[in-house]
């Protein structure tokens, strides 16, 4: 069996031969190759670099988010972390409509095309490694919502139970690309904000918001499962 180390940040168990950790994004080299030249830090990213940060999204919590809101944590997602871009940088960007676009046919694809690339050009400017790969992500939030439409085309249809399980493996096969998708993103984001708070990153806070997506996704396979288990329900007695 390969050996196995901890995190000294987290306490997370990780492979022995592993560069970053996969939960909170610390640094486990023993020395960080030189940052190449880069333009100055904003008056904002050096004010960032010497404060604690609350923007750490643990991977447990994207995964559990975004499972208990069937998925709907997507949107939270893009408006907290669109946020914590435009705090971190005070550019003039507006996260609650960067979220809405995601429901915007086209239009919203090139919003997910837009919010990976930038905070990837933020690693690189920083000289950090990083996997994200916008096209990658289009092809994520495309499938997903590939698999929702077929599942709401299906519902309006007569709906037996060979129907609500096809209905419920495409909710979930839509569910799983959303967590892949976060996950993947959030991990490289960790990387980032631990170096850019020197250290000082502590998780950001549970809003509102994430409380919301929750409820109204815990009623989604509350539905679900009635659909899959009560005719009744089905046909709608």
């Amino acid at each position: 069996m390969a050996a196995m180390r901890y995190c000294p940040h987290c306490g997370t168990q990780l492979q022995a031969e592993a560069a970053l950790c996969v939960n909170c994004g610390y640094d486990l080299r023993p020395s960080p190759a030189p940052a190449p030249p880069m333009a100055p830090a904003s008056t904002r990213e050096v004010q960032a670099a010497e404060t604690d940060l609350r923007y750490r999204i643990s991977l447990n919590r994207v995964l559990l988010m975004t499972i208990l809101s069937y998925g709907l944590y997507l949107f939270y997602w893009f408006y907290l972390t669109w946020k914590q871009y435009r705090d971190h940088t005070d550019e003039a960007v507006f996260p609650v409509w960067h979220a809405l676009t995601l429901m915007v046919p086209i239009y919203g694809l090139f919003r997910t095309h837009a919010h990976t690339r930038i905070f990837k050009e933020l690693m690189t400017g920083r000289g950090l490694l990083t996997t994200l790969a916008p096209g990658w992500a289009v092809v994520a939030v495309l499938s997903s919502s590939a698999f929702d439409w077929n599942a709401t085309r299906l519902s309006f249809g007569e709906l037996t139970q060979a129907t609500a399980v096809t209905i419920s493996v495409l909710g979930i096969l839509s569910i799983g690309l959303v967590a892949w998708l976060l996950m993947h993103i959030q991990g490289n984001l960790n990387t980032y904000w631990h170096h850019v708070s020197s250290g000082r990153l502590h998780d950001a806070r549970l809003g509102i918001g994430e409380v919301i997506f929750a409820i109204i996704g815990v009623l989604l396979w509350l539905d679900t499962l009635a659909t899959l288990l009560s005719e009744s329900y089905r046909l709608g007695y």
